[in-house]
């Protein structure tokens, strides 16, 4: 995220400011992939109603990703609307002008879905970007975010696979500040991964999930924020504070043999929005909790933790903000709530209900066998 306190910090004090220590263990990568969270708008008016100024990148930060090394950029995200559809033109003319590949969003889904392929050392590396599907997703001739549809993407996959050696997908998914991907992803990511892909890199809980190896494959739920300005927006939200400011790069290794190798690099956000290499103590915490969260995902327990501690967390967040707006806003923002809803929140809801039912039975079974003990 280059806007809000993060593009003023960039203003102020420049781009070795925040990133300097960072950009050393960077600069060593063949290719550098970075998630675009917000697009390049300016002055472009708002579009969405959950846009906030904060949101707003200027579009001098192009010099952000060039001081970084960037070569790929994914721009198919949740935001990739906020402030219309001439942000999208924009943003894609922008990084075309600047040599950068990018992946995820378009001026219409086909355009969209369209990988970008990087020759590199002798490898064909492909990479195919998609977003959950919300308001801000392409369709047909609209533009807008490449919608995460299974169908469509092994399709594309498949496209792909037979004109280079690895693929690499960029997913934006998932539940908001949830520690766990859902069953339905973990199936998804499975299924990608049987048609071809090599590599999954997650983005938009905003903060850090497990990794699993699926056969010949590695899937990154959720890498979490690399730089991301958490007081932005219309309701401020100190959930999960801390878990927000910490993350990984991921370094992946490819060789000639067909194989995959990768390390987890832990890094961490100050309050001036620097970001710094986690020390040792503070790297195995890291470390430790991704292997935590990986081992859940392996387990028989994920469905049970992702209702239980996941969606919780979330619906108490998401009221939180909706009766807040919904004192700001008023009609306006009713009317938005009504014509946005989907019935697969209400799915959600009821299973995190019974799992919480559930998990109070079995508290309480195990409690009554203490005692007969």
């Amino acid at each position: 995220m280059l806007g809000g306190k993060v593009g003023k910090m960039i203003d102020k004090d420049g781009d070795a400011f925040l990133f300097g220590q960072i950009k050393e263990k960077l600069e060593d990568s063949d290719i550098l992939f970075i998630n675009l969270e917000m697009l390049f708008s300016d002055n472009n008016p708002q579009f969405l109603l959950h846009a906030h100024e904060s949101f707003r990148v200027s579009d001098k930060r192009i010099e952000t990703l060039k001081f970084l090394g960037a070569d790929i950029v994914n721009i198919g995200t949740n935001h990739i609307k906020d402030f219309g559809n001439k942000t999208i033109e924009r943003t894609i003319k922008i990084l075309d002008s600047s040599g950068f590949k990018h992946i995820g969003g378009g001026m219409n889904e086909s355009a969209s879905r369209r990988p970008a392929i990087i020759h590199k050392n002798g490898f064909r590396l492909g990479f195919l970007g998609y977003c959950k599907i919300g308001e801000y997703s392409a369709s047909g001739k609209i533009p807008g975010a490449a919608p995460l549809i299974p169908e469509k993407i092994c399709k594309d996959i498949t496209n792909i696979r037979k004109n280079v050696d690895f693929v690499v997908l960029s997913l934006h998914w998932g539940m908001e500040l949830s520690e766990y991907p859902s069953p339905e992803q973990v199936k998804m990511a499975h299924k990608f991964i049987d048609v071809g892909t090599d590599i999954i890199l997650g983005h938009h809980p905003h903060i850090l999930q497990g990794v699993e190896e699926y056969k010949n494959g590695v899937i990154f739920y959720s890498l979490g924020n690399f730089i991301f300005d958490n007081s932005a927006g219309k309701v401020f939200y100190k959930g999960k504070w801390k878990e927000r400011n910490e993350s990984v790069i991921t370094r992946i290794k490819f060789t000639r043999e067909g194989e995959i190798d990768y390390s987890l690099l832990p890094i961490y956000q100050t309050d001036d929005y620097r970001l710094r290499i986690a020390s040792d103590k503070r790297a195995k915490e890291i470390t430790e909790r991704v292997e935590k969260l990986s081992e859940v995902i392996l387990s028989s327990s994920l469905k049970e933790y992702f209702y239980s501690e996941g969606v919780e967390s979330t619906i108490k967040r998401e009221l939180k903000t909706y009766i807040l707006r919904l004192k700001r806003e008023k009609h306006v923002f009713l009317f938005w709530m009504i014509r946005n809803f989907k019935f697969r929140y209400l799915k959600i809801i009821l299973k995190f209900l019974l799992s919480t039912i559930k998990n109070r039975i079995k508290k309480n079974e195990r409690e009554r066998h203490g005692l007969s003990k």
